[in-house]
């Protein structure tokens, strides 16, 4: 089922019209993660950086809380997670949030390389939460996180990626769609 949907995925990006994002994002090969690829950030409380990529993430966003209004916990418009990623920068008198005040919405390639194929729904390193991740840690609401990265779709699109299928989809950002944002930063 994995094979046929990346086939899939490699047809539509060859359309016409794909183009434009197509140029942006390369399609690789799904690589299954090595179990020593994340390790814990020295000198932080909640990040785990990807030894693959060099990138920092925010490991489990819901314990953040509320930050300049903003709850990391809840889902929120596309508009609301810049802002909020904004906020936690801001926050600690501009020390920011768990050693760093570089954060930032990850681009939808730097989203996507967090999946984890080689495991069941949801498709994301138990690393990332603090106790292990059922399926039902994502439902009653969105699977999906939102990425930085505008999609084809046209204006008020952006990219998210679903964990709970490791699929990618574009998110209405001008209407009522809601996700949950997962900071990143620079090594």
């Amino acid at each position: 089922m994995k094979i046929i949907i990346v086939l899939l995925l490699a047809v539509f990006f060859s359309l016409p019209g794909a183009s434009s994002f197509a140029d942006s994002v390369t399609l690789k090969t799904i690589v299954f993660k090595s179990s020593d690829q994340y390790t814990n950030t020295p000198g932080t409380a909640n990040s785990v950086t990807d030894n693959e990529t060099g990138l920092i993430w925010i490991k489990n966003p819901t314990t953040i809380g509320t930050v300049g209004g903003y709850n990391f916990s809840a889902v929120m418009l596309w508009p609301e997670a810049l802002l909020a990623i904004a906020a936690l920068n801001a926050a600690n008198s501009g020390a920011g949030y768990d050693g760093s005040n570089q954060w930032r919405l990850p681009n939808v390639k730097e989203l996507q390389s967090i999946v984890d194929y080689s495991r069941d729904a949801p498709y994301i390193n138990p690393i990332f939460f603090i106790s292990p991740p059922t399926i039902r840690d994502f439902y009653p609401a969105t699977t999906y996180y939102w990425s930085s990265t505008t999609s084809f779709y046209g204006l008020g699109y952006e990219w998210c990626v679903n964990f709970s299928d490791g699929g990618v989809a574009g998110g209405r950002v001008l209407h009522e769609d809601k996700n949950y944002v997962r900071p990143v930063r620079d090594s």
